[in-house]
């Protein structure tokens, strides 16, 4: 096998090659020097995975695949298995190695319970020498040394490497392959210790049984997730940590006191110059001088204490409520609790006053949780900090939201202190994360964390409206949602309409006849996007879904597979050719950037890497755009009028429902709306809870943010039923069983029954409303 071969890299697989600049070895060549798994985390800088290769290279080396998951999944720190769980499942839909998947990723899990002291320095090496002793797949021991001296003499192998090719089943049926035989080897942690303790080589340590997971590190974590007020930012700290880039030690400031030969240079001053250079007869000695060449020596310098803190400033303003300031905090428990973490770590809350603390317990994580700042931004704060409080050893790294980012102040009051705060931290309502470093005088961005809130902070996870959280929702209604009117773009593809809607969805709608159009059923949530600029969504070749963004004003072309969450992006603000005029589009399944001239087109690929191609028939592509322009704008699909901000609930004296200002109605034509309400006077009052609405029965309503009401009545004749929550509209009721009003809710492919419209609106809404009046009257 040749070298290259061995490091290959692959499209959409689990690994890939990155560069760390601030990572420095001893080799001069210094790109490509990080494995990392998108998305997820590290796996191990290349040299050590050099040095890992050395001691494997007696027995043989295995695939290469196989060996980075078997590194991963023994890593001492917190690990992140569901996502390498996510790449590999991908893969079952090849049929040759199905059926290897899940044996390997058994044996993984198996591998992640073993007790850290297996998992540490020269018993980690005996770890691995056992687990791939006589493996299959493996390289000969010859060929491995071969491969090796090879590295030794071209380390810039792995800038060839790192261009991705096509995964064949090949390099599957090896890499996975392996991982499941080794899984009937050892199915259980005892069949590997025991082989472990037959070695000649005996462990540093005594072996212990395996534990689920270190609890040093792990306790404080545990507690904030078991914990209501505080489960959704602890649920995120253990991915935090597992993949952010920021480095949690630092080696010595000062010069270290080299002496020898480290300490002559060729500048200095007259009395530095070495005593062997008076020897040199006096036109030499002059000579020297004039040329540079006379040696000086400089005195030894002893290394400074190294001492340093690390500041997390969080930003607690306005615009940090909520979901930002979760990812905040989480982030900041996440380093300052990291368990390879050797500097000193604090937090301090930016309110009126600085509130500093190293999260030591749930309790100041709460108290925490609840500083808020009345202020739209923290500018003021800011230099408050450092003007009275900031000191010279002090690393700082400033967290806030994106938002906030883009006030004008608050970026002169950083620009001012860039030298200042090493690290900028922001984050965004919709689960993403960007690290950025601060360097001389440009920033520098390190790396971008998309966090699937939905699935993390899912209903199953949650308590119900006692234990003060959020009302489970349902995963699917039996009805369609409302299109909000305030959609971003809308798009025609296969012969089906979708639309990217305000809350970051991406949704289909569910039929058309004779151009009226339906509800929507969501297909992905959580977009990572910039609510800005031209959009296009194609399918690629594997008939995943990909939305395609350019932003024109910063010049930034981007790509989201919605299937895999793979992100990447292209900066055109160099091209000579890049005019504010630009705009995205797509022309028979093709996307274009042009300018509304057409006197410059380039193509995007489709698949592969982000990258354009220059277009050199631009006319004939002008002509077919403008004679077919409204089928590729894309449809005027309508939207409804949602209530989106929920203040009061009631019921009248007249026994109607009441949302705000509106009041629900059956009108004499058979139509159920949300129209403005009358005067009558509230008889009854439901207590807001976060989404949740309940009376004094018992009986509640919750308000779902794409558009629907639950109905949950403490009658128990009535099921629980689905209401949209749109103004001055033909609305719909429904259970998980029947349906009445609006056909724009009803889905094309349903197993409903459809009955009368006033039977349900009496058997359900004035059945409930009267459960509440019977409930007050009795009381």
């Amino acid at each position: 096998m040749k070298l290259n071969q061995y490091f290959q890299s692959y499209q959409e697989y689990f690994w890939q090659w990155e560069t760390d600049t601030d990572f420095a070895d001893k080799s001069e060549f210094t790109e490509n020097n990080l494995i990392t798994i998108p998305n997820v985390g590290t796996i191990s800088y290349f040299p050590y995975i050099i040095e890992v290769l050395k001691a494997l290279q007696p027995q043989g080396l295995p695939p290469f695949g196989s060996l980075l998951l078997v590194i991963y999944a023994t890593q001492e720190g917190p690990l992140n298995l569901d996502g390498i769980f996510y790449y590999l499942n991908r893969l079952k839909s090849r049929k040759e190695i199905s059926e290897l998947i899940e044996p390997a990723l058994c044996f993984l899990e198996m591998l992640s319970t073993l007790n850290n002291n297996l998992k540490k320095k020269q018993n980690k090496v005996i770890l691995l020498q056992t687990v791939f002793k006589n493996c299959h797949n493996a390289i000969s021991a010859k060929k491995a040394e071969i491969l090796i001296e090879q590295y030794n003499q071209n380390p810039k192998v792995t800038l060839e490497c790192s261009k991705k090719i096509i995964l064949t089943d090949s390099v599957l049926n090896k890499d996975i392959g392996t991982l499941s035989l080794l899984h009937k080897k050892y199915p259980n942690a005892t069949t590997l210790i025991n082989d472990i303790k037959g070695w000649n080589k005996e462990p540093e340590v005594e072996f212990t049984e395996p534990i689920i997971s270190s609890k040093s590190d792990t306790d404080f974590i545990q507690e904030l997730i078991k914990n209501q007020e505080t489960f959704e930012v602890g649920s995120l700290i253990k991915r935090i940590q597992s993949g952010i880039k920021i480095p949690m030690y630092h080696p010595l400031l000062g010069e270290y006191p080299t002496g020898d030969i480290a300490d002559i240079s060729n500048k200095g001053e007259m009395h530095r110059i070495i005593l062997s250079e008076f020897a040199n007869e006096n036109e030499m000695f002059i000579s020297r001088i004039a040329n540079n060449e006379v040696l000086y020596i400089e005195r030894e310098i002893p290394p400074e204490e190294n001492n340093p803190q690390r500041i997390l400033l969080l930003d607690v303003s306005l615009k940090n409520w909520g979901t930002p300031k979760i990812l905040g905090f989480a982030t900041a428990i996440a380093i300052i609790k990291h368990p390879k973490s050797t500097i000193h770590s604090s937090a301090v809350i930016l309110n009126n006053n600085s509130i500093s603390t190293a999260f030591e317990n749930i309790t100041d994580v709460i108290q925490g949780l609840n500083e808020v700042s009345p202020l739209l931004e923290s500018s003021a704060s800011l230099k408050k900090y450092f003007k009275n409080e900031y000191k010279k050893d002090q690393e700082i790294i400033f967290v806030t939201c994106q938002e906030s980012i883009e006030n004008t102040e608050l970026q002169n009051t950083i620009y001012s202190n860039r030298d200042k705060i090493k690290y900028l931290i922001t984050t965004s309502f919709s689960g993403e994360l960007n690290i950025f470093k601060h360097y001389k005088n440009s920033r520098k961005h390190l790396q971008k964390i998309i966090f699937p809130l939905q699935e993390l902070w899912e209903p199953s996870h949650i308590s119900n409206i006692k234990n003060n959280e959020s009302v489970e929702l349902p995963s699917d209604y039996p009805i369609l949602l409302p299109l909000p009117d305030n959609w971003i773009n809308t798009f025609y593809l296969d012969g089906l309409y979708y639309a990217l809607t305000s809350k970051r969805q991406l949704v289909i709608i569910d039929h058309v006849t004779k151009n009226i159009f339906s509800g929507y059923k969501t297909l992905y949530s959580q977009i990572s996007i910039k609510l800005k600029g031209d959009f296009e969504l194609v399918k690629n070749l594997n008939g995943e879904h990909v939305l395609y963004q350019f932003q024109n004003k910063k010049a930034l072309l981007s790509k989201i597979n919605l299937d895999t969450k793979i992100y990447s992006e292209l900066d055109l603000s160099n091209n000579k050719w890049f005019t504010p005029d630009i705009h995205l589009m797509c022309l028979n399944g093709q996307l274009y950037l042009h300018d509304e001239r057409f006197t410059v087109v380039y193509n995007l690929s489709i698949e592969g890497n982000l990258k354009i191609n220059k277009v050199n028939e631009c006319r004939k592509i002008e002509k077919e755009y403008n004679n077919g322009e409204n089928q590729y704008i894309g449809p005027n699909i309508p939207g409804v009028k949602l209530v989106t901000n929920i203040s009061t609930i009631g019921i009248t004296n007249k026994e109607k429902l009441t949302i705000n200002k509106f009041e629900l109605n059956l009108t004499d034509t058979n139509f159920l709306s949300l129209n403005y309400r009358t005067k009558d006077p509230l008889i009854s009052k439901a207590q807001q809870f976060h989404n949740t609405y309940t009376f004094a029965d018992g009986s509640s309503i919750v308000h779902d943010k794409y558009g629907i009401l639950i109905f949950k009545s403490m009658d128990i004749n009535i099921p629980q039923f689905y209401i949209p929550c749109v103004l001055f509209k033909d609305l719909a009721i429904a259970t998980d069983l029947t349906f009445s009003g609006n056909k724009y809710y009803l889905p094309e492919i349903h197993q409903l029954e459809v009955i009368n419209i006033k039977k349900m609106y009496s058997e359900y809404i004035q059945t409930f409303i009267k459960h509440i009046i019977q409930y007050d009257a009795a009381s």
